[in-house]
């Protein structure tokens, strides 16, 4: 059998050099944030960007940073706070209570226009 050095050899570092490598920057998942959405009383309806989520308030939901438009409805006679835009950054969490408290939403977030 005929055996090749190089070859061995490039084989070898190769399989050395492997874990060494860094992972491709698309392997790598985003920080995510979280809102925090909750009321008085529970239970209430929570629409994220004109969709209808399965959860009620309260809850806690992991989301990818970015601007969010929230709404929570539903309340007691059908009640609804004001629309919010709220900005979510990577390892944030963002407060959202309904009714508003009377100091208004937290400050990452402002009545949608």
């Amino acid at each position: 059998m005929k055996t090749y050095p190089m070859a061995l050899a490039l084989r070898i570092a190769l399989l050395l050099s492997w874990p060494l490598q860094s992972p491709i920057s698309s392997q790598i998942a985003p920080p995510l944030g979280r809102l925090h959405i909750t009321s008085t009383p529970e239970k209430w309806n929570i629409t994220i960007n004109d969709k209808l989520r399965p959860e009620h308030t309260n809850v806690t939901l992991v989301v990818s940073p970015a601007v969010y438009k929230v709404l929570v409805n539903g309340g007691p006679g059908n009640l609804s706070c004001p629309v919010l835009s709220c900005q979510v950054s990577a390892g944030a969490t963002v407060e959202i209570a309904c009714p508003l408290p009377p100091t208004g939403p937290g400050p990452n977030c402002h009545a949608f226009q």
